[in-house]
């Protein structure tokens, strides 16, 4: 089965990837192979926060891999593919492997009666290949929270925290604190905690948590991902007694991944991603393109905005599209562009809310593409689904390059 065929496979027997909080379930069908991978003992890392999760993730497999480490990633969501989400130092997860895997852990959840929902049954299928592939490490990528994760079976040596701010504030609650406490659900006794916050009230907060081991790292604000990735290297250094310095190993890096500053040509016509799927978010990428971090290296401005939001409250969205707008400082530039996932937002719901005028464009993807307003440098952002509904949309031309 290829990645088109086992997703519906997975929509038909668990619905539509949305958070279903709880360990019983996944606990209670893993038992067995996490008391194996426990008695191997591999290294576990596990990387939680409201922002940079992945960039730091990606950041920390990147250098176990440069550094001939055998390691496993778990990240979500994916954007182009389900397999995204299965990577090791030889790449990403085999189709056959992958296939296999979910037939696997199909049969045995019928067997033991576990409704699994779609984000257990793909981290179950993880949990299958680690077992059998035995890496020395383990990056773990919390989907929402923390404590409540599926991720959390497993016992963390290592916790990395990128940051903290407000969102999914249904499960996670409104306030700060309520926010930390879930992120830090990972946390065990024996972990050592590596953090990027900046805020005195949450490094007071952690500190009367502990007695685990806590080291908190201030980079700069200006260039979110900066932090992100430096958290990356100081947790490499400090997990393999690494001899180069923090530099060195900061430029040994690549320049971008699946959704940060990733770049695809088509024809003159150059489009860059950056995902920024909630007000801090957006925020913090607004502010590091304004910053000098950016435009150091970047000469060409924007001159086309494309985004789009995944499902959340409409007061939400309506900050991140004046975020957008007060940075942009031209409405013309701003297509709020429509696309089709079971977590897009009803488009429905945005019109008539004032800002038809104001910010969108009714376009499809086809349209925004071929209208002749299309200009030759277009940031692409908002939700990580819109950024791979876009990414399988020109990849799909002949001509497509990525860089």
């Amino acid at each position: 089965m290829n990645d088109l065929e086992i997703e519906k496979r997975l929509v038909s027997q668990s619905g539509q990837e949305f958070f279903k909080p709880g360990l019983k379930r996944i606990k209670t069908f893993l038992q067995d192979k996490v008391i194996s991978i426990h008695q191997y003992a591999p290294q576990i890392i596990t990387i939680a926060g409201t922002n940079g999760k992945g960039e730091s993730a990606y950041s920390l497999a990147e250098l176990f891999k440069k550094d001939g480490k055998k390691y496993a990633l778990w990240t979500s969501p994916h954007i182009n593919f389900l397999r995204e989400r299965f990577e090791s130092h030889d790449g990403q997860i085999d189709q056959t492997l992958f296939s296999d895997f979910f037939l696997l852990v199909q049969r045995d959840a019928k067997k033991s009666g576990v409704i699994l929902s779609y984000y257990e049954f793909l981290f179950a299928q993880f949990i299958y290949w680690v077992e059998q592939t035995r890496p020395d490490y383990l990056i773990l990528e919390v989907g929402l929270g923390g404590r409540l994760d599926a991720v959390n079976i497993l016992e963390a040596d290592f916790v990395l925290l990128t940051s903290i701010s407000r969102d999914h504030q249904e499960f996670l609650g409104k306030y700060y604190r309520s926010i930390l406490f879930e992120k830090l659900g990972v946390l065990r006794e024996k972990s050592h905690l590596l953090s990027t916050l900046h805020l005195n009230y949450l490094q007071e907060k952690v500190a009367r948590l502990r007695p685990f081991k806590w080291d908190n790292f201030i980079f700069s604000q200006d260039d979110f991902s900066y932090s992100n990735r430096m958290l990356a290297v100081k947790a490499f250094q400090i997990i393999t007694s690494s001899k180069l310095t923090a530099e060195q190993l900061y430029q040994s890096l690549s320049p971008s991944y699946i959704a940060r500053s990733q770049k695809i040509l088509l024809g003159e016509k150059e489009f860059v991603f950056y995902g920024a799927h909630n007000i801090d978010g957006m925020r913090k990428l607004i502010h590091f393109l304004k910053s000098k971090a950016y435009n150091n290296k970047e000469s060409q401005e924007f001159t086309q905005v494309w985004v789009s939001f995944s499902k959340r409250e409409l007061k939400e969205i309506e900050q991140m599209l004046k975020i957008l707008f007060n940075w942009v400082g031209d409405k013309e530039k701003i297509k709020l562009i429509p696309f089709k996932h079971p977590k897009a937002i009803d488009f429905q719901l945005i019109h008539g809310q004032g800002w038809d005028e104001l910010y969108t464009t009714k376009n499809d993807l086809t349209q925004a593409l071929n209208s002749d307003e299309v200009s030759s440098k277009i940031l692409v952002c908002g939700s990580y689904y819109f950024i791979g509904h876009v990414q399988s949309y020109l990849q799909a031309y002949p001509e497509c390059k990525s860089c």
